[in-house]
C-alpha cells in the first residue's frame, strides 16, 4: 500500500466477503485478501495493473461477470431470453465459477468417505463442530450433481 493514497474500500470489503463466504461455504478460502490492494478507478496505481494473479483473481472475476449478466438480465425483464440468441454472456463466467466449485465438491465428498469408518454405515469419526455448510449437504448425499 502506498503511503497517502486512498484504496477503495467497497472493492477491500468486497474481497473479505468473497473469503469468508467461500471459508464458510466450502472449507477453501480463495485469499482475495492476498492480491493487490484495490486503489480507486481515478488513481493512475489502478491502472498499473496488477502484480501477479492468484486463485481468487481467477474465481472472483468470473463470478463478477456472472453476478453482472443475471443483474442485467433482472433488468430487462422478460425479455431478456431474445438477448441470448446471439451470445450467451454469462456461459463463460459460470463455467469458470462451476469448474471451481466441482473442485471444493469432490475434495469434499473425498474427505468423507475418508473419515467413515470401515462398516459403521455413516458413523464419521471426526465431531462434527468444525464442518461447513458443504460439509453438511456432502453427509445427506454423495452424488457431486442433483437433478431436479
Amino acid at each position: 500500500m502506498k503511503p497517502g493514497y486512498a484504496i477503495d474500500f467497497q472493492d477491500l470489503m468486497s474481497q473479505f466477503t468473497l473469503d469468508s463466504a467461500t471459508e464458510f461455504l466450502f472449507g477453501n478460502c480463495v485469499h482475495s485478501l492476498y492480491s493487490c490492494i484495490p486503489y480507486p478507478h481515478t488513481s493512475f496505481l489502478s491502472h498499473a495493473g496488477p502484480a501477479h494473479s492468484n486463485t481468487a483473481d481467477t474465481f472472483a472475476s468470473p463470478f463478477l461477470a456472472a453476478q453482472v449478466v443475471i443483474s442485467t438480465q433482472e433488468c430487462l425483464g422478460w425479455i431478456w431470453p431474445l438477448f441470448k440468441i446471439w451470445q450467451d454472456k454469462s456461459k463463460v463466467p459460470v463455467k469458470t465459477v462451476n469448474a471451481f466449485i466441482k473442485l471444493f465438491i469432490r475434495e469434499t465428498i473425498d474427505k468423507q468417505w475418508n473419515t467413515l469408518t470401515p462398516g459403521d454405515g455413516d458413523v464419521k469419526l471426526e465431531d462434527e463442530k468444525g464442518e461447513t455448510l458443504l460439509d453438511h449437504l456432502v453427509s445427506l448425499m454423495s452424488d457431486p450433481v442433483v437433478s431436479v
